[in-house]
């Protein structure tokens, strides 16, 4: 074997097979992965023998890191080509040489064994961050419990809804979520805390390099743990990044130092944990190191434990003065050195007024160009957020927001970066397009969270009416209104009425109710849910009926009452694609105009209009979930066949039908603007009428369980016509359920028989099951008022009667003449 190459050589052989050459050599490590004994030192908890690409990597907080034949050197305190004679002895070739053909396939293949492990190592982490990204989805800010017991009052945590597993252990709701990213702005993993303190991050996250951002003053700070992030952060007001462990720091300070930027150089504090009773203090050793890499400053609590701990025992202002004591002690070191070096010149240079550094956030002179540059990227994202003005995020979509004084604008990923652009050319600094997105990503780390929008709150041009209080009052930015309806609020006219003085708007109600004065209310009924965007009642509204009989005059009016820009125009079949919901899930009035024949179970209306989060997929966008709240209004000439027979979509369907057809004669081409003419008349109306809005939902009940709906069903469902046909007595006494229809057929004694008599009757095909129809009686008949009972006696008996309406489909007897 040669000389020059034997170390190598052995390196390369050994590759894959260091588990067993250490047992065979007789060193004790921990299963690969898992904490334990450290060979080398005796550290009890801290070696880990990860075997990278098969060359038995290791990390030890007290020794270090190497390879498999470092690891051997340090425990047998042998030189590295001793050692690797050690190995080749296990290996059973210390006297054979290996081949320059046989050495170069040793390193193909663990070239390979490490391709292989980096992409199964991506795969994890990519699994890790779309987890990451629905676990954020779920959560909601508000004060942990954890850091309560930590002293740390923090209402912006992020607390998970629901029960978060990993391996083994449980999250459950309420649990500390803390998003890790990655230092490009990417989420790539979380770290879980119980209330018991118990941590724990997804399996095959990245943790290396990804940290944890708390956005705060100009002084930048890196730390360990969030709860300590929080006590440097109240304490001294800085901008923190947690790197979660010791082992980080080094990475973290990097990123956050710009050491890859040289148009970024910015000096650090390191704030350490004080790990004295840890051999070799790993807390302030590693803080060190990651310190004089970067030129940062170190301050180490004076105590054992982190600064939490010395904020709980002594206090957030103690932690503030006692940093500050020791970043000046830091400068004045720093300054003393430099004296030392420069002598006579330096002392006279003192003497000189002394002009601090100050980077501007403001566009300035010709320097600006160097001024931007050395900014970190909080400070580049503090400008693009000055430039928008007031703005917001919505965690939920991560999108930003922009205040306009009436409501919240939303503004694009694409104009953001746009706008940074704009300060890059103004201040004269070259830019990529990552470098835009890098900012545009940071400021969303910044910024205010989205208020959530009330529900008892409408929407004017200028204000907001207080269904709560039911009064008029300014717009507020803490309403979160996203829309509004364009229109100006005004009171009410001496001696105005809906009649007198909305004298369109009251004949259009007249003819399309054909003057049912109970129906008219209903439909005002109607108008009140779109205007209030009572999407929280759980009903959706059908409007059908002939064409030029009033459907697209109620479309329009809904239309205006909520204003345009809000309103998201669809079908029951987009609904349902794959991108159906992309312009319409952020709309407060969702209208599915001419509606085509539909024949469905219409499961995404259903879990719209029941307060379901739904999948939201936006093209370029990553897809995530969230609840709908608008109201749904669907016009058509043919009303929806609804095969969900589950009760589910028959509990939120309100039809109306208008069939009074305008005569050609009769028809105002200008009817549509004469009634928007009217709009402020008709919403203090509806205002006033339905102070209560509760009295407009009870009257949507009654609409739904009313004549029109009942007419609607029976023409669309032949069973629910069948079963209006009959009559559902007290007790089950009546017709039996029946089956074995290809033996004989007795239409009179089986209810089954009867329903595929009444089918072949009116020439329908396909027939439902036997279990089919009974699982749908007990809905039909409780919409029909009714109840439906069953018994069991050699087969089914039902408590259905028939009535003489059934004589038109039943068989009647053959009459014979001699």
């Amino acid at each position: 074997m040669s000389q020059a190459t034997f170390v190598s050589d052995v390196a390369a052989a050994a590759c894959g097979h260091w588990p067993e050459l250490l047992a065979n050599l007789g060193v004790t490590v921990p299963p690969r992965k898992q904490h334990g004994p450290c060979p080398a030192c005796g550290g009890k908890d801290r070696f880990r023998l990860d075997d990278k690409g098969g060359r038995g990597t290791w990390i030890c907080s007290q020794c270090g890191a190497g390879d498999g034949l470092d690891l051997i050197r340090r425990v047998t305190g042998k030189l590295p080509k001793d050692a690797a004679e050690l190995v080749a002895g296990v290996l059973g070739f210390s006297h054979v040489v290996i081949s320059d053909a046989d050495r170069e396939q040793l390193q193909q293949q663990q070239r390979a064994q490490a391709d292989a492990e980096q992409q199964q190592q991506q795969i994890k982490r990519q699994k890790a961050a779309r987890r990451a990204a629905d676990i954020l989805r779920d959560c909601k800010p508000g004060q942990s419990p954890y850091l309560a017991h930590k002293h740390l009052s923090w209402p912006s945590g992020l607390l998970n809804s629901t029960l978060i597993r990993v391996g083994e252990e449980a999250f459950p709701a309420g649990s500390l979520v803390v998003p890790l990213y990655n230092e490009t702005g990417e989420l790539v993993n979380v770290q879980l805390i119980r209330h018991d303190g118990v941590r724990h991050y997804l399996a095959g996250g990245q943790k290396q390099a990804a940290c944890h951002r708390i956005s705060g003053s100009a002084l930048v700070a890196v730390c360990e743990g969030y709860a300590t992030g929080l006590s440097v952060h109240l304490a001294t007001g800085a901008t923190v990044y947690c790197a979660m462990d010791a082992g980080n720091l080094l990475a973290i300070a990097r990123v956050v130092r710009g050491v890859d930027d040289p148009l970024q150089p910015c000096r650090l504090l390191v704030a350490a944990d004080n790990d004295a009773n840890t051999p070799g203090n790993p807390g302030k050793t590693k803080a060190e190191q990651a310190a004089v890499a970067v030129g940062a400053v170190v301050a180490l609590p004076p105590t054992v434990g982190d600064w939490n701990d010395y904020h709980q025992a002594h206090g957030l202002p103690a932690v503030r003065d006692e940093i500050m004591r020791q970043i000046e002690a830091s400068n004045d070191q720093q300054e003393q050195g430099a004296s030392q070096k420069e002598g006579p010149r330096a002392e006279a240079a003192k003497k000189e007024p002394k002009a601090a550094e100050v980077i501007t956030l403001r566009p300035g002179l010709s320097n600006q160009g160097v001024e931007i540059g050395k900014m970190a990227p909080s400070q580049r994202a503090e400008l693009l957020r000055e430039r928008l003005g007031e703005v917001a995020v919505n965690i939920v979509a991560a999108t930003v927001y922009r205040y306009t004084g009436s409501l919240w604008e939303h503004v694009s990923d694409a104009i953001q970066r746009r706008e940074m652009a704009a300060i890059y050319a103004d201040h004269g600094v070259p830019f990529s397009s990552k470098m835009l997105s890098g900012v545009v990503d940071t400021m969303k780390e910044m910024i205010p969270l989205m208020a959530v929008p009330r529900d008892d709150l409408i929407g004017f041009a200028n204000g907001v009416y207080d269904m709560a209080v039911r009064a008029f009052r300014p717009h507020s930015p803490a309403d979160g209104l996203l829309s509004h309806n364009g229109l100006t609020y005004g009171e009410p006219l001496p001696g105005e009425t809906l009649e007198t003085s909305a004298p369109y708007f009251s004949k259009w109600l007249a003819h399309a109710a054909e003057s049912d004065v109970a129906k008219m209310e209903r439909i005002k009924a109607a108008l009140f849910m779109v205007l209030a965007n009572r999407y929280d009642w759980q009903l959706f509204l059908e409007v059908t009926g002939e064409g030029g009989s009033g459907k697209s005059v109620m479309a329009n009016l809904c239309e205006l009452l909520v204003g345009s820009r809000n309103v998201g125009s669809s079908s029951m079949k987009r609904l349902e694609s794959d991108f159906g919901l992309e312009s319409v899930w952020d709309k407060r009035l969702i209208l599915l105009p001419d509606q085509p024949k539909y024949i469905g179970d219409g499961a995404t209306l259903k879990a719209i209009t029941g307060g379901d989060e739904v999948s939201i997929n936006q093209k370029g966008k990553p897809m995530f979930s969230a609840k709908v709240r608008a109201v749904v209004l669907a016009t058509n000439n043919e009303p929806m066949v609804i095969t969900e027979r589950n009760g589910g979509m028959s509990r939120r369907r309100v039809i109306f039908t208008f069939n009074n057809v305008v005569a050609e004669a009769d028809k105002d081409p200008q009817l549509g603007e004469k009634i928007a003419a009217e709009l402020p008349v008709i919403i203090r109306h509806l205002l006033d009428r339905f102070a209560d809005p509760l009295v407009a939902k009870e009257l949507l009940l009654e609409q739904r369980n009313s004549t029109d709906a009942i007419a609607v069903k029976r023409a669309t469902d032949p069973l629910f016509d069948l079963c209006a046909m009959v009559e559902f007595i007290a007790a089950p006494n009546g017709l039996r359920m029946g089956g074995k229809t290809d033996v004989i057929r007795n239409p009179r004694r089986y209810f089954y028989h009867a329903y595929l008599a009444y089918m072949e009757y009116h020439g329908l095909e396909r027939p439902h099951s036997v279990n089919a129809v009974s699982r749908s009686l007990k809905q039909m008949a409780k919409e029909l008022g009714s109840e439906y009972k069953t018994r069991r006696s050699d087969g089914v008996i039902t408590n259905i009667v028939l009535t003489d309406e059934v004589e038109e489909f039943m068989p009647k007897p053959v009459m014979f003449t001699p």
